[in-house]
């Protein structure tokens, strides 16, 4: 009797399992989908495997397993050249990843399967070039560079050798590689002065002279260059795609010379040409901000700054400015130095300037011995004491010294040393108000408001004396209430 039950036992569960597995053959969890479709392909059989899937997408689930189906079937049909349903099954999986927020990882690969399956529709030479621009636009210049030189070099015939040719030496200057920038601009003007991507290649050259060699008049003639050319008929669209681009340059050129009317034509001509579209797209290092600035007739620098000196003088001090204006203080301190330094003819108020804001950069850079040793030059005395300049100068170096609580009293003689010397200096209301500020800090309140009222008597038009009546003073005078109660 009991074997008899032991074999109607075993005869129930092997009916059990096997009506599981055969439960499990027709409706597949998302793992076992995924493990059956690799199996397929493992063993060869790439048609179930793509049956598999399809048939797992189609019941429209919304999981992380349903992106990785979605991606592998991308995979396999870009690896059959069906490349139509390539892109379709990446583009679900893009959908998916956006709608349950995939890791960034994930989305990377379905971004890198799609571009792979674009790619399989264009030829070799379209393919290399579109990847290179996905680089370059990414700001890897290093890694698009070879791709644009494989373009050229393999693909010399193709239409996208001419844009491919003027990349180079974008990417090349933008690497800092700038002399290697000039000889291949050069010699791929020369190949043929009309071709294509030419009158971006002249506008190049041209601002690599006017940001590197400082030299206004060749930079000049380079832009001008491509303006007699685009007078020629039979010239390739690119030549008209940047004709705003060389107004725009001469345009910098004029304002460098102090010519603002002539500035004020080629930006307005500019302007007509090519309404819609950013301004300064292309141009290597502080050349966009300079562009943007002088279309604006933004003052980057003083009048008296720009009087004077030499169009490269002026030309140096506006770079260094824009550095300064962009965060790239390393270099603007460089430019300010080889002025204050005397490197180019400058006026005294020139070198004054520059020895200051070569102080700024510093400051900046958190050099702060250096920067106060050009404040240093500002005190009477010094080589810019009795300049314009002096009194900001004294004062800026005071701020820093504050700023270490061993030399506060220092600071203090030094904003002093502002009022009393130059009173009618721009910063002396600022300086007035750091006197007040150090006795708020040090809790003498009386002397506080002491000193912000003979501010806003003496300053009353400042901003300074604004803040002073309307916000320190009433602070002061409830500090000193907490301490007379």
């Amino acid at each position: 009797m009991r074997k008899r039950w032991r074999k109607v036992i075993a005869l129930l569960l092997i009916v059990l399992f096997a009506g599981a597995a055969i439960h499990a053959e027709n409706v597949d969890g998302p793992q076992a989908v995924l493990l059956r479709s690799k199996q397929y392909l493992s063993d060869g059989k790439t048609t179930e495997a793509i049956k598999v899937l399809e048939l797992y997408l189609a019941k429209n689930d919304r999981s992380e397993e349903s992106i990785t189906a979605a991606r592998l079937l991308g995979e396999i049909y870009t690896e059959t050249g069906n490349t139509k349903l390539a892109q379709a099954a990446f583009r679900h999986a893009r959908w998916l990843g956006e709608y349950l927020g995939t890791s960034d990882d994930n989305m990377k690969n379905i971004r890198r399967g799609l571009a792979e399956a674009k790619d399989k529709v264009l030829g070799e030479p379209e393919a290399t070039f579109r990847k290179a621009e996905g680089r370059r636009s990414a700001g890897n210049v290093e890694r698009a560079l070879p791709l644009y030189e494989k373009v050229c070099n393999e693909y010399p015939g193709h239409e996208l050798a001419h844009p491919s040719g003027y990349y180079i030496g974008l990417c090349l200057s933008r690497m800092g590689k700038v002399n290697e920038a000039w000889r291949h601009w050069q010699n791929f003007v020369e190949k043929s002065p009309a071709g294509p991507w030419r009158c971006q290649t002249l506008i190049g050259i041209g601002d690599l002279t006017l940001e590197h060699r400082f030299s206004y008049q060749d930079a000049l003639s380079w832009y001008k260059a491509a303006q007699k050319n685009l007078k020629s008929e039979g010239l390739d669209s690119s030549w008209r795609d940047a004709e705003p681009d060389v107004h725009i340059r001469l345009g910098v050129c004029a304002y460098i010379a102090n010519k603002y009317k002539d500035a004020d034509a080629h930006f307005a001509e500019a302007d007509r040409l090519r309404p819609d579209t950013r301004w300064g797209e292309g141009i290597p290092g502080g050349m966009g901000l300079l562009v943007e600035a002088c279309r604006k007739r933004q003052p980057l620098l003083p009048s008296s700054v720009m009087q004077g000196g030499g169009d490269r003088t002026r030309l140096v001090m506006l770079l260094a400015a824009i550095y300064a204006k962009s965060w790239q203080y390393e270099r603007a301190e460089v430019l300010y130095s080889r002025v204050a330094g005397g490197e180019f003819p400058a006026t005294g108020l020139q070198r004054a300037y520059a020895r200051m804001e070569q102080g700024e950069q510093l400051r900046q850079l958190e050099r702060t011995e250096e920067a106060l040793a050009c404040y240093e030059d500002f005190k009477p005395g010094g080589p810019y004491g009795n300049t314009l300049w002096a009194g900001e100068g004294i004062l800026r170096g005071a701020v820093i010294l504050y700023q270490k609580s061993k030399s506060r009293s220092e600071a203090v003689e030094m904003f002093n040393l502002v009022m009393k010397r130059y009173p009618q200096d721009k910063e002396a209301a600022r300086a007035q108000l750091y006197i007040g500020m150090h006795w708020h800090w040090e809790k003498q309140w009386e002397r506080a408001i002491a000193e912000w009222r003979k501010l806003i008597a003496m300053y009353p038009r400042s901003i300074w004396a604004e803040q002073a009546k309307r916000e320190l003073i009433p602070l002061a005078l409830k500090e000193l209430g907490k301490k007379e109660k």
